[in-house]
Parts: structure tokens; sequence; C-alpha cells
């Protein structure tokens, strides 16, 4: 090979490496680059309660007043709506749904009402009839008739629950659970 052939492959060689060492420096902006705004962009998480009854927003930590109110009148269905029969089931649905911080106090709670519940005979069933979302409290305030049934004794009340939920990012968990005495009755 002669020399003027070899200098001239040489020549091709380096400009191959320059342009793959261009090329991979830029990759590896981009790469930064996307890395950086996958960090500090807020992400949209979709969680769907049982039943979809408006839109559902999920941004950082903000949730969409539609979903706390469907995820209210659930945790309240699984609270207020028991049955002998199926009072071991409602504490297995609502353990999934409340936070970890309050896991053992509300579960504790939860099952001294199911003995209640099963050694009276009783029945509950929880209506809701009105909602009120707060999104920046992150809670809703539920308005129904809670029907109480011991035996034949049927006896109907309307009630006002609070509900609180703190949101991860990818859950929501029930935080509070509180009913809100004499404004039922004033409401509806």
């Amino acid at each position: 090979m002669s020399n003027q052939n070899l200098i001239n492959r040489i020549s091709l060689l380096q400009k191959q490496r320059n342009v793959i060492a261009f090329t991979m420096v830029s990759l590896l902006v981009i790469a930064l680059l996307l890395a950086f705004e996958i960090v500090t962009k807020d992400q949209t998480v979709i969680v769907l309660p049982s039943q979809i009854t408006g839109e559902y927003k999920f941004q950082g930590n903000k949730i969409s007043g539609s979903y706390l109110v469907d995820k209210g009148v659930e945790a309240l269905t699984y609270i207020l709506s028991v049955t002998p029969s199926n009072a071991d089931y409602k504490l297995q649905k609502i353990t999934k749904i409340i936070h970890p911080n309050i896991y053992q106090p509300v579960k504790e709670e939860f099952m001294e009402m199911i003995d209640d519940i099963k050694s009276r005979n009783i029945t509950t069933y929880f209506y809701p009839m009105n909602a009120i979302a707060d999104e920046e409290k992150k809670g809703v305030k539920i308005t129904g008739e809670l029907h109480t049934s011991v035996g034949k004794n049927v006896e109907i009340e309307k009630q006002t629950y609070w509900l609180g939920f703190h949101s991860t990012g990818t859950e929501v968990f029930l935080t509070e659970f509180k009913q809100i005495v004499n404004e039922a009755k004033n409401e509806i």
C-alpha cells in the first residue's frame, strides 16, 4: 500500500471516529435531558374506583373532585353497608384502602363492629344522597340515609360523613372517617 493510500485511509477513519464521537455525545446529552424531564415533570396517574361517574385527574398530589366523590361513596359502602354474612368480606375490602399509619386501630375498631353485627344480627345500609368534594383538603362530605335493622325493627337516619384521603401519586388511601353530627338534618 502506498503512503498516499495509507494517509487517505487514516483520514477517513479519523472522520468516521469524529462522527461516531459526535453522535455518542449527542445521544448522551439527549438521554440526560430526557432523564431530567422525567424526574422534574409531574406525572398524571390514573387510579380507578369500582365505578366511574366522571372525569378523574391526578396531577402530582392533587386528586379530582369526581374521584374523591366516587372513592368516598365506595369507602362508605364498605364501612356502612354491612350484614352478618358479608362483614368479613367488608373488613378485607376496607383494610385495603386505609392508610398504613391508621391500619391497626381501624382494623381493630372494625373487628369490634363486626363482632357486634354478628352477635346482634344487625344489618346496615347506607344510601348516599349528596356528596361535596373538597379537592384542597382531599376529602369528601357525603350525606345520605343510614338504614339499620335489628330483627324486624328498621331505623332510618339522615347522616353526614367526612372522608379524608391521602395520595401517594400512585395510590389513594383513606386517612380520615368521621360522622358530622347535626348537619345531615339541615342539608337534605
